[in-house]
């Protein structure tokens, strides 16, 4: 899910980064796109509503069936 975010948001996510536990090496996802902005945050926050609100649509839809 979060490769898929950052290509159809169109910034590089992930990357190697530090916790208070040590240092994670991970590889970026979509390596050669913007680091992320507000506005990358703002759009992400709208795919995940669609995304539930397709779900919500969907179980309302089999509860009726059932």
């Amino acid at each position: 899910p979060e490769a898929a975010m950052a290509g159809a948001l169109g910034v590089r996510l992930s990357g190697p980064r530090t916790y208070g536990s040590g240092i994670s090496d991970d590889p970026w996802l979509n390596p050669g796109a913007p680091d992320p902005d507000a506005r990358a945050l703002s759009r992400g926050l709208g795919v995940y509503l669609r995304g539930m609100a397709g779900l919500g649509v969907a179980l309302a839809a089999l509860s009726l069936v059932a």
